[in-house]
């Protein structure tokens, strides 16, 4: 293939953007894929399988898996994967204009790492 034979696909890119409906489907796709991706870099981020993260969560490795591939994931289900990871978590909504309204603020300043990474195996840190 010659470069005279590319495909410029940034014309079909701006003709798919310029589109009020496809730009939002577009959106929602991206949205979907940043929680895909989250659930996994959250356990990554603790440092555990999904067997070992999901035996923190009393959940099957593929019922874990599952949700790790699901684009519609119960907020019940990320709230239970993140106490599992001793983590808390934070929901904001951002209007048009930019304000910042929070729908959850986690209870305390935070959590530690070594505390997350405690909770991968059940036992305290002084255990470990």
């Amino acid at each position: 293939m010659t470069e005279g034979d590319l495909y410029d696909v940034q014309a079909d890119i701006d003709g798919a953007l310029a589109d009020p409906v496809r730009r939002a489907r577009i959106e929602q796709y991206g949205r979907e894929t940043d929680l895909i991706l989250a659930i996994s870099a959250l356990r990554e981020a603790l440092g555990l399988t999904q067997e070992n993260f999901a035996s923190a969560a009393n959940m099957s490795q593929e019922n874990l898996s599952r949700i790790e591939r699901s684009a519609d994931v119960k907020f019940s289900t990320i709230e239970r994967l993140a106490r599992a990871g001793n983590a808390q978590i934070e929901l904001s909504v951002i209007l048009v204009d930019g304000e910042r309204v929070d729908l959850l603020r986690p209870r305390t300043a935070g959590v530690s790492r070594q505390a997350a990474q405690s909770a991968r195996v059940g036992q305290p840190p002084a255990a470990r």
